[in-house]
């Protein structure tokens, strides 16, 4: 089978793969025959993947993967033993078998399934497949009049309410990394004026703001010009484990005596307190406690969730997986910051502070970037890839009547 074959089918698996994720986060799960569907396709898809990364697996991979093959034993001890679920196993996967394919794609096709799949289930709403839920909230004032009062959270067939809003953000920065310096002022004033109309309807408010800032820095990466990030790669590298020390210092120091704490509580949500009687009660250990300690299907510890994405893969996974995965993380970022890359490494840094607001550490939101661990030298990496490569092939094409090109 030629070079070419391959490398659709993988692709074809990797856009199955994230519809399956996304309809598995939307009621259509609670329909049992979709419920079934959704289950063996998932595990065809991943049992193909096995067998196209068989047959095209190279040996130099052996090293390159040892990590990998470290965080695949806990995640099958994690699976044996606390009920762990797949887990992050498909994404080594996925990493594995995406040696030597289009970083590029890989980017485009994440932020085209990602918004076309979510729009599906929208427009299922519409259909009364499956249901708006309406869920109300009442915030005081300490979060100031403008994000004070009443909201009415819609989730638009989703299972929960912000899915929409956490998406946008991450396709936002998808973008970014994609596009870098050619977004227009205008396509991001129109982002904008999407993540207020998300904001209004979904009244996720740290995501909104989490948006803009991020918008403000791109901008200010943008007039960074004479910045060297390569000098201080280091402390980018960094912010993953430190936000992690922080959410875990934040989380075990909570009191509900501390006025200043609970006042701290409040604006995030009782982020803080949820992660404090979690970790009270399930502790981290080395395997971890399952994949659904620290969740809404939690049937030990019921009606706690916990965003924070550092402290909720330690709760399920394991300290060692968690460490792991801190570990791919700010070798991603090396490998950003080496190549002098400020538009990827703002997206890594943006992510390592919304992972204090939500689970996104292990995501497949995220594979795209997690492929770069097999593709360290794609010409995607390098700071002067310009995003109108596409473009330029078409203005290759010669035609025998004119001789266009």
């Amino acid at each position: 089978m030629s070079k070419l074959k391959l490398e659709k089918i993988y692709y074809i698996l990797f856009i199955s793969y994230i519809i399956n994720q996304i309809l598995s986060e939307s009621q259509f799960i609670n329909i049992s025959d979709i419920a079934v569907f959704l289950f063996i396709t998932r595990y065809v898809v991943l049992f193909l993947l096995i067998i196209l990364i068989f047959y095209n697996y190279k040996t130099e991979n052996k090293i390159k993967f040892f990590l990998l093959n470290i965080l695949s034993l806990f995640m099958v001890l994690n699976l044996i033993i606390a009920d762990g679920g797949l887990s992050f196993l498909p994404i080594v996967l996925f990493v594995v078998g995406a040696k030597g394919y289009s970083l590029e794609k890989l980017f485009k096709y994440t932020i085209y399934t990602l918004i076309s799949t979510h729009i599906l289930v929208m427009l299922s709403v519409c259909l009364g497949i499956v249901q708006d839920t309406i869920d109300v909230r009442y915030i005081g004032d300490y979060a100031g009049s403008f994000f004070g009062g009443v909201y009415y959270r819609h989730n638009m067939g989703f299972l929960v309410h912000n899915q929409i809003a956490l998406t946008f953000l991450i396709v936002y920065l998808l973008i970014i990394a994609l596009k870098r310096e050619n977004i227009k002022f205008h396509e991001n004033l129109i982002l904008m004026a999407l993540n207020y109309c998300i904001f209004v309807f979904f009244g996720s408010r740290i995501v909104f703001i989490l948006t803009i800032l991020t918008c403000v820095f791109y901008y200010l990466v943008k007039l960074s010009i004479y910045v060297k990030f390569k000098k201080v790669s280091k402390f980018w590298c960094l912010s993953y484990p430190i936000l992690m020390i922080f959410s875990f210092v934040a989380a075990i120091s909570y009191s509900s005596d501390n006025v200043i704490w609970r006042t701290l509580d409040l604006l995030f949500n009782n982020r803080l307190r949820l992660a404090h009687e979690a970790i009270d009660y399930f502790g981290v250990g080395i395997i971890g406690s399952g994949q659904y300690a620290g969740t809404y299907n939690s049937l030990e510890l019921t009606n706690n969730t916990v965003d924070n994405g550092y402290i909720a893969v330690s709760l399920q996974n394991g300290i060692i997986v968690a460490i792991i995965m801190i570990g791919i993380w700010m070798y991603i970022m090396y490998v950003f910051s080496k190549k002098n890359n400020k538009y990827l490494t703002l997206v890594l840094i943006i992510m390592a502070i919304e992972n204090i607001i939500n689970a996104h550490i292990g995501s497949y939101k995220l594979l795209p970037f997690f492929c770069i661990l097999a593709n360290q030298d794609d010409y995607f990496l390098d700071k002067n890839f310009k995003f109108h490569s596409i473009y330029k092939k078409f203005k290759c094409i010669r035609f025998s009547f004119g001789g266009y090109r």
